[in-house]
């Protein structure tokens, strides 16, 4: 079954990649140029020295899975090619999973790759000799959860576009979803008085990443494995040809 999800994974990021010719690379480059070069420059040293900064925007990954894993059945069954790929002899997990790897594998590529530069900018900008660097705990930490918040959208992604409409339908049901979810996030800390609010963002600087990462990646596993069991259920070949 390995060699079928991967024929799957390579047709799909195909397709992400070469969605939208020229106009969908470059808008990769100034993807990865945003949060590679221009963001971690604003920040300077403590892009690295503070890993929470970081931290705050591990959640970027997720919305770049959201086209990728709406595309995925609800854009195919507008393009009226999702028959002829649920009529192949490849099994209904390989396709889904495929397809889910596929979102995954383009959010965080895009992510790690944004990472891995930023490092690389900084220590050009702010060069006194000794080189800059994330501890390895805490890279692997960020590199989980990133991982964990990509499967966790594919597979809810999954799950909405196996029953949307279109792909529009299916991008902005996920919209509204992660909107509700982030938004106490969001306006929680403006709700609060200045000085506590500046003691939050204190602590999140200064947070223990490896620590954050393996309990926010214990409840993400769980979620995941929750969403991925969701989506398997939902994934009836039969129901879908008909549809």
């Amino acid at each position: 079954m390995i060699a079928d999800v991967l024929t799957v994974l390579k047709k799909e990021l195909k397709e992400a990649l070469g969605e939208g010719g020229g106009r969908g690379k470059l808008n990769l480059l100034i993807l990865v140029g945003v949060f590679g070069v221009f963001i971690p420059l604003q920040s300077g040293r403590a892009w690295i020295e503070q890993p929470g900064m970081v931290l705050m925007w591990s959640w970027v990954p997720v919305f770049l899975v959201i086209n990728v894993i709406a595309d995925a059945f609800a854009g195919e069954r507008e393009r009226h090619t999702l028959e002829t790929l649920l009529a192949s002899r490849l099994s209904d997990r390989a396709i889904l999973f495929g397809k889910m790897a596929a979102a995954v594998a383009y959010g965080l590529g895009i992510a790690l790759t944004s990472m891995a530069l930023s490092v690389v900018v900084i220590n050009i900008a702010t060069w006194d000799g000794q080189l800059l660097l994330y501890p390895l705990p805490v890279a692997l930490g960020l590199a989980v959860l990133m991982l964990l918040g990509c499967t966790l959208m594919a597979s809810l992604g999954a799950v909405v576009s196996l029953r949307a409409a279109s792909m529009k339908q299916a991008a902005q049901t996920l919209m509204v979803v992660i909107l509700i979810a982030f938004l106490p996030l969001s306006l929680g800390p403006m709700l609060l008085p200045e000085q506590l609010r500046m003691q939050v963002f204190t602590a999140i600087m200064n947070a223990d990443i490896a620590a954050i990462a393996l309990i926010a990646g214990a409840i993400l596993f769980v979620v995941d494995v929750l969403l991925i069991a969701a989506a398997l259920a939902r994934f009836k070949r039969a129901r879908l040809i008909l549809d």
